[in-house]
């Protein structure tokens, strides 16, 4: 009964950090950014069969070439400078952003079946499962058209520059991504809309997490009528292909944001199978 209920079902639990200071000129701006993305990923593979079907072989519970656990990490952090200036187009403000990077990438990855798993941290903690892949160079790309006084165009795309690395016979992917965004803003409110252009796969190098890609349909609002308090709701819906009708379910977001002197933001999201949390603060000077 248990390993009927774990079939193509996988626990994914991600953290990004994220520091980054910038400074503005009288004709362009820049920014020093570090981002760390912590992804791993749990799913059981070749499951047995159920002794109470027929025509079910019972020895299939007790060997090891079934009930494979694969358990997958990645660490990819990034050291960013980020360039950005705006210019008239078509009597417009064309805004362009553009952030070289250098990215390192620490891997860990694991299959085994749940017969022979040491109970012991071994499995977690043997040096034999990770590597570290080393350094890639890449480039993020941002645009944003102001269309009207109240109305602007965006788009960003990430890892212009794609790479792969071989990682225990699988192949771990940075793949160009790119997001498209609409709002509309006044004095009081901003709502926004945002969709991906591409679908992602999730930073895994298994195959086996194919369930996890995405592909975000986005939007929110957010309220800044008072001076020192602002509120946001939003919802985002995953539309990628071949994934499971509990990821397509809508995701809900909620938070609050404070100017004191400093900014404090922190947000929450969740749905039936999915919970995060969100904090960032920054000073301007």
């Amino acid at each position: 009964s248990i390993i009927g209920g774990i079939e193509n079902k996988a626990i994914a639990p991600e953290a990004t950090a994220l520091f980054a200071m910038g400074i503005a000129f009288e004709s362009f701006s820049m920014a020093v950014s570090v981002r760390s993305d912590a992804i791993a990923g749990g799913i059981m593979t070749n499951l047995s069969c159920d002794p109470s079907q027929s025509g079910c072989d019972p020895n299939e519970i007790l060997s090891d070439e079934f009930n494979i656990l694969n358990v997958d990490g990645v660490l990819a952090t990034e050291i960013g400078i980020s360039f950005a200036t705006a210019f008239k187009l078509w009597d417009r403000k064309f805004s362009i952003g553009i952030k070289p990077k250098l990215v390192e990438v620490d891997v860990f990855s694991e299959s085994e079946s749940i017969l022979t798993i040491s109970s012991d941290y071994d499995f977690a903690v043997n040096r034999d499962n990770r590597q570290n892949k080393g350094t890639f160079e890449t480039i993020d790309l941002g645009l944003a058209l102001d269309l009207s006084d109240s109305v602007r165009l965006g788009l960003n795309v990430r890892n212009l520059l794609t790479e792969e690395f071989k990682v225990f016979e699988q192949t771990l992917n940075f793949d160009t991504q790119a997001r498209f965004g609409v709002a509309y803003y006044n004095d009081f409110i901003v709502l926004a809309l945002d969709y991906d252009l591409t679908e992602n796969e999730p930073l895994l190098p298994n195959e086996s997490f194919g369930g996890l890609r995405t592909q975000y349909v986005m939007v929110g609002a957010e309220f800044h009528g008072l001076r020192y308090v602002k509120f946001r709701l939003g919802a985002r819906q995953n539309v990628a292909s071949d994934i499971s009708a509990g990821a397509k379910d809508p995701l809900y977001t909620a938070g609050v944001g404070f100017w004191l002197g400093f900014n404090l933001d922190v947000a929450a999201i969740y749905n039936e199978h999915t919970a995060g949390v969100f904090l960032q603060s920054g000073f301007q000077f």
